[in-house]
């Protein structure tokens, strides 16, 4: 005879427990965390104390919250880094796509206006040779997929 698909649980047997549901390992936890977006705190940079920003023709660009909140992350410790990162390794390239997600971040979708993009260029210019930059070009392509169009490029 053949035995049926189907089978009877052995009554001297002890019963099965249904299995406990899994914990998260404390790598998945971490891994979890990890994968939750970034966003870099505003902390000045140490190199830009005594920094001031000159506006000029872009004085009268949004208003003075938004040009301090706008300076704000170009002046902060992450920004810089981005944007002293960006030159090193690719001084033929723009860096103003380096800082575009802290823009987002911080500044918004008004950042890429065509007033506001004209001033971030204008402060990182700044920043970079407050830094001990040197201006090279404008008008340079950006090759990566940005908001920005076209920057200016610096060497240090």
């Amino acid at each position: 005879m053949s035995k049926s698909p189907t089978t009877t649980a052995d009554p001297a047997a002890p019963e099965a427990k249904a299995p406990a549901p899994a914990k998260k390992p404390a790598r998945a936890k971490k891994q979890a965390k990890a994968m939750q977006p970034y966003i870099a705190t505003l902390s000045r940079d140490p190199n830009l104390i005594g920094f001031e920003p000159d506006y000029g023709n872009f004085a009268n660009v949004g208003s003075p919250e938004f040009r301090a909140q706008i300076t704000a992350v170009l002046t902060s410790a992450e920004a810089v880094n981005r944007i002293i990162g960006s030159v090193s390794a690719a001084p033929s390239r723009p860096p103003v796509a380096a800082i575009e997600q802290l823009l987002v971040d911080h500044g918004g979708e008004t950042a890429f206006d065509k007033e506001p993009k004209k001033m971030v260029g204008r402060l990182i210019r700044q920043i970079i040779e407050h830094l001990g930059g040197q201006f090279v070009r404008r008008g340079v392509p950006v090759t990566v997929a940005s908001r920005f169009k076209k920057g200016s490029i610096y060497k240090l």
